[in-house]
C-alpha cells in the first residue's frame, strides 16, 4: 500500500494505547512506518495523555486518531477539549483505529478491522475522509458519549 504523503494530506497524529489488546510489536512497527515523522504517539498510562495532547496541539495536527478502544478515545478527546480552553481547535477531526477491547466508538464511526483495514483508515484520515458529528456530554469536567 502506497502511503506516500500527498500535497492535500492533513497533518495526522495517532495516539496508541500500548496496553490495548491488539497492540504488539508488529502493529507498532506498521503504524510507525505508516505515519509521517512525529505523528506517532505511544501511551502506557493515563498520565501520558496530557503531554501527548500538548505536543499534538503545539504541532497543529488537524486529524487525531486513537488506537486502543473507547477509553483511549474518550481520554484523548477530553484532554484536547480541556487543553484547548473547553473547545476543539477549529477544523480538528478525531477518529478511532480499531485496536482495543471496547470498540463501540469504532463501530459507530465505521472503523475497519485488521491490519489492512487500519492502513486504509489511516489513508482515508490523511485525505478527505467523511466526517460525522458525535454528540458528547460533559460530566464533572469529563466528556463522555453517555452517562447514567
Amino acid at each position: 500500500m502506497n502511503l506516500a504523503r500527498q500535497e492535500h494530506d492533513r497533518r495526522l497524529a495517532v495516539v496508541i494505547n500500548g496496553n490495548a489488546r491488539g497492540v504488539n510489536r508488529d502493529v507498532l512497527s506498521l503504524l510507525a512506518n505508516a505515519l509521517p515523522q512525529g505523528g506517532f504517539f505511544l501511551s502506557h498510562k493515563v498520565e501520558d495523555s496530557e503531554p501527548i495532547v500538548r505536543r499534538i496541539l503545539d504541532g497543529a495536527y488537524d486529524t487525531v486518531l486513537t488506537a486502543g478502544g473507547d477509553g483511549t478515545f474518550m481520554n484523548i478527546v477530553s484532554h484536547v477539549y480541556r487543553s484547548a480552553a473547553q473547545t476543539f481547535p477549529e477544523g480538528m477531526r478525531l477518529g478511532v483505529l480499531r485496536l482495543g477491547t471496547g470498540n463501540a466508538i469504532a463501530d459507530t464511526l465505521g472503523s475497519s478491522g485488521g491490519t489492512n483495514g487500519m492502513l486504509g483508515d489511516i489513508v482515508r484520515a490523511r485525505t478527505d475522509a467523511g466526517v460525522r458529528p458525535m454528540r458528547l456530554v460533559r460530566v464533572e469536567g469529563q466528556l463522555t458519549p453517555f452517562a447514567g
